[in-house]
Formats: C-alpha cells, sequence, structure tokens
C-alpha cells in the first residue's frame, strides 16, 4: 500500500508545475482596452423667464374628529312584582280572619221503633150505684215503620248508579252522602251533598244519580208529615 503511493507523488508534482506554467503564460497575452469617446465639454444653456403664477391656496379642511365612543346604557332593573296588590292582599286577610260559617246540623234521623204494647184493660167491677161511662182515654199514636220504605229509595238509587268515566280513568273512589227532602207522592223537593268523597267527579256524578231515579214511591199513608229527609249513600269503589 504504502509503494503505490510513492509512485503517483512525482506525477501529481508534474501536474502541478504544467499548471502555474500555463497561469503565467496566460497573464503575459496584451489585453486590449475598449476606446472610450472623449466627452464634449461644450454645453449649451438656455434659460426663459416667466411670469410667476399665483398658485390658490387649498383650504386645508381639518379632519373630522374621531367618533366618540358610546356609552352602553343598561337598562334599569325591572321592578318585581309584588306578590299581592293591596286591595287582593285586604280580601285575603279578610278571606282568613272570617270565621267559616258552621255547617247546618242535620236533623236527628228518627230511629224505627216498633210500637209500645197496648196496656191490658182492667176489669170492670160492677157498682150497686151504676156510674155514668166515663170518657174514651186517647191512645198514642203508633210510630210509622218507614224501614222498608228506605229500602225502596236506596233500592231505586243503586239501580240508576253508574261509575263516571273520568273518575275510572283516574281510578278515583269514594264514598259520598247525599241528603234528599222528598214530598208524600215521591218527588224529590232537594239534593245536596252532606258529606263529600273528596273528588268533585264523584260529588256531582252521586247528586246527578239521585235526581235521574225520581220520582220515588209515594211515602205510607200512616206518615202524617208533608215530606221526609233521608240520606243515602253513594258508593264508587273499583273492582281490583
Amino acid at each position: 500500500m504504502g509503494a503505490h503511493d510513492n509512485s503517483k507523488t512525482p506525477s501529481i508534482i508534474v501536474a502541478v508545475v504544467v499548471a502555474l506554467l500555463a497561469h503565467v503564460a496566460l497573464a503575459a497575452l496584451p489585453v486590449e482596452r475598449p476606446r472610450v469617446a472623449p466627452m464634449q465639454r461644450t454645453l449649451k444653456v438656455s434659460m426663459r423667464l416667466s411670469k410667476p403664477r399665483l398658485v390658490p391656496k387649498k383650504k386645508i379642511v381639518p379632519p373630522p374628529p374621531p367618533p366618540r365612543p358610546q356609552r352602553k346604557v343598561t337598562p334599569p332593573p325591572r321592578p318585581r312584582r309584588r306578590a299581592l296588590t293591596t286591595r287582593r292582599a285586604r280580601r285575603r286577610v279578610a278571606e282568613v280572619a272570617q270565621p267559616k260559617k258552621p255547617e247546618p246540623t242535620p236533623p236527628p234521623e228518627k230511629k224505627l221503633e216498633p210500637p209500645p204494647p197496648t196496656p191490658p184493660k182492667k176489669p170492670v167491677v160492677a157498682k150497686k150505684t151504676p156510674a155514668p161511662p166515663a170518657p174514651p182515654k186517647a191512645r198514642p199514636a203508633a210510630r210509622v215503620n218507614l224501614h222498608g220504605y228506605l229500602t225502596s229509595i236506596y233500592r231505586r238509587v243503586v239501580r240508576y248508579k253508574h261509575y263516571p268515566p273520568a273518575a275510572r280513568r283516574l281510578r278515583l273512589q269514594g264514598r259520598v252522602l247525599v241528603r234528599m227532602r222528598i214530598d208524600r207522592s215521591g218527588k224529590l223537593l232537594a239534593a245536596e251533598v252532606k258529606r263529600s268523597s273528596g273528588h268533585a267527579v264523584l260529588d256531582r256524578a252521586a247528586l246527578g244519580i239521585v235526581r235521574n231515579a225520581a220520582p220515588y214511591a209515594g211515602m205510607p199513608t200512616a206518615y202524617g208529615k208533608p215530606s221526609v229527609k233521608i240520606v243515602v249513600p253513594v258508593d264508587f269503589r273499583l273492582e281490583s
């Protein structure tokens, strides 16, 4: 490897020497410079005077002032609505302070009792001197048994009973006590809710049933009063 490098060294030196000689020879050759035409030194100057022209002055218009920044106007807060006006508040206070009217107490229901037994007659003892006959004693009027009459009215109400569809859909149940007043011929004179079921739909349905079932059977002839008051229960129960 070292002998091969030593053989290349003289050839490199020779090439460098040849390159230097060629460069020197090129530098020794004469170089032609371009001819430059001589500049003419005489210059003709012509001047012409003219009247000065007046240039109208331009009006300097000042630039428009920058626009003022607009202030953000915040709307005032809306006043809160009062819960109740003075008139409504007074009315509500008056309603609260006013005591509720007591419900009219219903007349006591008549208990059906059997008529009292007639006392046995005392034996008349014949006297020697005949006395004038004593006037007959007035017997107390026997009480009329209305049990059968009330049962017939209740059965008639049950026959006309129907469940309102809205209450059935909402699955509403309850019992309504309806107070009725009937005359001797069985005509319904009045009907009202004595005790509510808690649902207005059922209360209205109970009153409608009682009115649709009229007229009722006439009262017994032994009952001397012109009308009778009856309380009838109307039950609304959903079958499970």
